[in-house]
Order: C-alpha cells, then sequence, then structure tokens
C-alpha cells in the first residue's frame, strides 16, 4: 500500500471517528459536513481529517481582518474557551444565560469565533493536555469589498478527527470498567 492511499485511509478512519463522535452531540447535519470535510481533506493534501469552516462575530474584529488578508492561508490561530452572555437565549427567558464560545486569536487579536453548532462536539476536544488537541489555520479572508464591506474568515480545524477517536475509545473503556 502506498503513502497515498495510507493517508485516504486514515483521513477516512479519521472522518468516522468525528462523525460518530459529532452525532452524539450535535443537531446540524453531521453527515453532510463530514462529506464535505472528507473531500476537502484530499484535495488539499491534509495529511488527517480537515474541517473547514467560517467564523462568526468577525465584524468587530476588522482591523485584524484586514491585516490578515494580504497574507498567505493556513496562519495558525489560538482557540480559548470563553463564557459569554447568550442573548438569544435571554430573549426568551428573560433571564441571563450564558454559552461557551471557542474564540480564535491570531497572535493577541481575536478573529472571532467557531459557529456555535460546533460547540458541542469541538469543546471537550480542544486539548487532552499533552499536546494533541486541535488545531486552526486561516484559510481565505471574505469580504472587504464594495459589494460585502464586512470581511470574515474561513478556517481549517485540523486534529478533531484523531482526537475523537481516542475520545471514542476512552469512552468505551470507561463504559467497560463501568460494566
Amino acid at each position: 500500500m502506498n503513502a497515498t492511499a495510507n493517508t485516504t485511509d486514515s483521513i477516512k478512519s479519521e472522518a468516522r471517528a468525528w462523525f460518530d463522535f459529532a452525532s452524539a452531540r450535535c443537531r446540524f447535519d453531521v453527515q453532510k459536513k463530514a462529506l464535505e470535510a472528507f473531500r476537502f481533506s484530499l484535495e488539499k493534501g491534509a495529511k488527517g481529517f480537515t474541517i473547514p469552516t467560517k467564523l462568526e462575530g468577525t465584524s468587530r474584529f476588522q482591523d485584524t481582518l484586514e491585516a490578515l488578508s494580504g497574507t498567505d492561508p493556513y496562519k495558525q490561530l489560538y482557540a480559548r474557551v470563553v463564557t459569554v452572555p447568550d442573548h438569544a437565549a435571554m430573549r426568551h427567558t428573560k433571564r441571563g444565560v450564558l454559552m461557551q464560545r471557542v474564540e480564535l486569536r491570531y497572535g493577541a487579536n481575536v478573529v472571532g469565533y467557531v459557529q456555535r453548532k460546533h460547540a458541542r462536539w469541538l469543546i471537550p476536544l480542544l486539548d487532552d493536555g499533552n499536546g494533541h488537541g486541535i488545531r486552526f489555520y486561516t484559510l481565505q479572508v471574505t469580504g472587504g469589498g464594495k459589494d460585502k464591506p464586512t470581511r470574515g474568515l474561513n478556517i481549517a480545524i485540523a486534529g478533531a478527527g484523531a482526537r475523537a477517536a481516542r475520545m471514542l475509545e476512552w469512552e468505551q473503556a470507561a463504559e467497560t470498567v463501568a460494566a
């Protein structure tokens, strides 16, 4: 078996693990996202399963996105889980409601937040304390023109499939011990 076949098999295995992990935690179309990410991983020559997505909440960080817009892709971003008010939930409950978000930074500057729909699978996978966490990379700054003046950022999430596989193994081991 050649290196390309090994990589394809590895990406396929990681995609399956991510699908199983995310399906148990999310309501969006995980199968559609897994297929999109599988294709993306192969087309871009990724070493592992890589999930393309876009950030939200970028309108407040236009200066940083403008600085990034002239650079090459694949700049590493750094993640941090932050707790913020959930304004949508507060409108319905009339009480203060907090939620966890994954904030991404380029250097010391915030560039936006991973979409809320990804938080339920992403936050548990972020880091295991041994450096086997998930990595985030820039793909493309969008917007910034006359038709669409507000910039956004497309990113790639790497390492989620391998990390999901380890988490599923740990969950299965814990169930075996508990049984």
